[in-house]
């Protein structure tokens, strides 16, 4: 298990389905609300009490809107895609 708990292998994501999530997961990152490009600019970079944050990344088979793995953290930002 990593450093703050945080155990990869168990939220990785299997081959086969992060193959499906990927190209899922690149659209939405160019195709983000405003919202989450209003949060992104914050917590890139470290800038966020020097935290990595990840955007569209995949967790099982998931696509989240950030995630921090050290924290343990996941962001999802609301917005019209929750919709459906």
């Amino acid at each position: 298990m990593a450093a703050g708990g945080y155990d990869k292998w168990k939220w990785r994501t299997a081959g086969n389905v992060w193959a499906k999530l990927k190209p899922i997961a690149r659209q939405l990152r160019t195709e983000a609300t405003q919202a989450e490009d209003r949060l992104w600019a914050e917590l890139r970079s470290r800038k966020f009490r020097g935290a990595k944050f990840r955007r569209q990344h995949t967790l099982s088979r998931f696509v989240v809107d950030f995630f921090c793995a050290e924290a343990r953290l996941v962001v999802e930002v609301d917005g019209p895609i929750h919709d459906d």
